[in-house]
């Protein structure tokens, strides 16, 4: 595009934000020909961080250290539930972390429930914000955290996730569709990182049915008036299960790969495909799961993580 082409775009955004009394402020220097403008938040709320953890001393320290030196905001703290932690490392690496000002470390010990774990930290949580968050990310680019509070404290916004790559740069999440996999999965897996694929999709901000609780963003309003996770969900499909009820509500679900972290997925728990969560997630949403996902093309495959005919 011509430099007074874009020029011209980023006035018409300023002021249709300006109208609208959003706190937020334009950036051009995006993707060209993808998205010339980002979005970045103006506000300085207090964020809280929550992080279930157990053992993995050197996973957790590589989350905090490089989430921390990266995010490029300062008003956040950090709720660090230990979940039934016993290696001397990761002791003596508690003892350490809880002596920085703004970290919160909260024993639960527990049988491991995700649900139950995340909202055992929200109650010790001050912000405005929840941001729940995976022991197992890791940041390698500057200024992962502004994108998602740019949306986040959007009136018709309910939770925001952003974009998560596998170690080997292939993309872990971009979204959750409906109807994926037979009944839901995460949009472009396992797709290189640096392709942008159908039409850029997984590389433009956008709406989706849901995001994955390993990077999720929401109103600690929201968070209350809703419950929370579903604690008799105690492994799976708990943050999708959120998403939904957001939606009910009439809120968005709100994906942002501005945001981007690399997920060693699952590192400290292992992967889990757990059939009573899966029942009883399923029935309580069957009608939402086995219709066409509102956000995707319905003459595209629906079988097809990469957006194809």
């Amino acid at each position: 595009a011509k430099p007074e082409a874009i020029s011209a775009g980023k006035r018409v955004i300023s002021e249709a934000l300006e109208r609208r009394n959003e706190d937020l402020e334009i950036s051009d220097d995006g993707t060209p020909g993808i998205r010339p403008y980002k979005l970045f938040s103006k506000t300085d709320k207090l964020v809280s961080i929550i992080i279930p953890f157990r053992d993995e001393a050197a996973v957790l320290r590589t989350c905090y250290e490089t989430l921390s030196k990266t995010m490029n905001y300062q008003n956040v703290e950090w709720i660090l539930i230990n979940n039934g932690s016993s290696d001397i490392e990761t002791l003596v690496l508690m003892d350490k972390l809880s002596s920085i000002k703004n970290i919160k470390i909260v024993t639960d010990d527990r049988i491991f429930n995700w649900s139950l774990l995340n909202n055992n930290g929200a109650s010790h949580a001050k912000g405005e914000v929840f941001l729940f968050l995976n022991n197992d990310l890791e940041s390698k680019k500057f200024n992962w955290l502004r994108p998602l509070l740019a949306h986040v404290f959007r009136k018709n916004v309910g939770a925001v996730g952003g974009r998560l790559l596998y170690p080997d740069g292939t993309i872990q999440h971009a979204g959750v569709r409906m109807g994926l996999g037979g009944y839901l999965d995460h949009d472009f897996k396992w797709m290189p990182g640096n392709e942008p694929g159908y039409f850029a999709i997984s590389q433009v901000l956008r709406n989706v049915s849901a995001v994955t609780g390993a990077c999720m963003a929401t109103r600690r309003e929201l968070f209350e008036k809703t419950g929370g996770f579903e604690e008799n969900l105690s492994v799976a499909f708990n943050d999708v299960d959120y998403c939904f009820k957001l939606r009910q509500e009439g809120y968005r679900i709100v994906y942002e790969p501005e945001c981007e972290l690399v997920h060693h997925e699952s590192k400290s728990r292992g992967r889990s495909n757990d059939v009573k969560d899966f029942d009883l997630f399923y029935g309580k949403w069957k009608t939402l799961i086995d219709a066409s996902d509102p956000y995707y093309n319905k003459n595209l495959d629906r079988a097809h993580y990469w957006w194809a005919i």
